[in-house]
């Protein structure tokens, strides 16, 4: 799956390089460049803390319920996960942007599949 993932990517990205010339008309400052760095790891830590209840709370609703951990990991945390990507596609789609629906699901699929494995 690594390497379908990996081959995925390289055709995705070559075909958006051959198709959209990258013209830049705008240079980040050095002020800019560390609030987006502040940014950026402010969201890792949003994230991190995010990722951590979401564990505990998952954990003590599946003991609280006396169910398996891996029932409530894809019941409760899949489908939360998976819901802004429906969403995203379900408008898109409503948009007539095939393409960006398409390209959503594909993504997060193969991101998932590669990344998390």
């Amino acid at each position: 799956m690594i390497i379908i993932g990996g081959i995925f990517y390289y055709f995705a990205f070559r075909n958006v390089a051959e198709e959209v010339p990258v013209t830049r008309t705008f240079w980040p400052t050095r002020k800019e460049k560390i609030r987006s760095t502040l940014y950026l790891l402010g969201a890792l830590v949003v994230l991190l803390v995010g990722a951590h209840f979401t564990v505990d709370s998952a954990t003590a609703l599946a003991q609280d319920l006396g169910v398996p951990l891996v029932l409530i990991g894809i019941l409760i945390v899949g489908v939360g996960t998976t819901i802004p990507e429906m969403l995203f596609s379900y408008n898109a789609v409503k948009k007539n942007n095939d393409e960006l629906a398409v390209g959503d699901i594909l993504g997060t699929v193969l991101s998932d599949a590669t990344i998390v494995v």
